[in-house]
């Protein structure tokens, strides 16, 4: 594959990674899963959701008093070919009260987790989708829950 056929690749998976942030932060979970392939799995740290029907419905049970901000901070990856490719994902998520739409939100500050999704994409016929998407907890605060 030439250099270019990669750096395409790479691209257009990249951005299925910022959609998923910004469509989960924006609670626009259909277009969410419309991301991942009809068989997809989105493992959400132990919760394996499988096909887009069990993602947007685990999702839509979000708290609504939640304002959560997911910033993907760096994409290696491990693997692109033709019609595949596999990355690493870093991803800082921030968490905080929705007191009043419109407004700023209050949040630890000393609460950030940083979550590492490890990914599979696939090419289909409408494009790249997530064919997998494993997330798990790599740093989080002292007093944070296990998950």
């Amino acid at each position: 594959m030439d250099a270019k056929a990669q750096m395409e690749i790479e691209w257009a998976c990249t951005k299925l990674v910022h959609d998923f942030a910004y469509y989960m932060d924006q609670r626009r979970y259909e277009d969410l899963a419309a991301l991942f392939t009809p068989d997809g799995v989105f493992d959400r740290v132990g919760q394996a959701l499988r096909g887009r029907r069990e993602i947007v419905d685990a999702l839509a049970k979000r708290p609504l008093d939640q304002r959560i901000r997911h910033v993907t901070v760096g994409i290696h990856f491990a693997s692109v070919a033709t019609d595949a490719a596999t990355a690493v994902v870093y991803n800082a998520s921030y968490v905080g009260r929705l007191d009043e739409p419109g407004k700023p939100s209050v949040y630890a500050i000393s609460r950030p987790a940083l979550l590492e999704f490890q990914d599979a994409y696939r090419r289909t016929p409408d494009g790249w989708r997530i064919a997998e998407r494993v997330a798990r907890m790599v740093l989080v605060p002292e007093d944070m829950p296990a998950r």
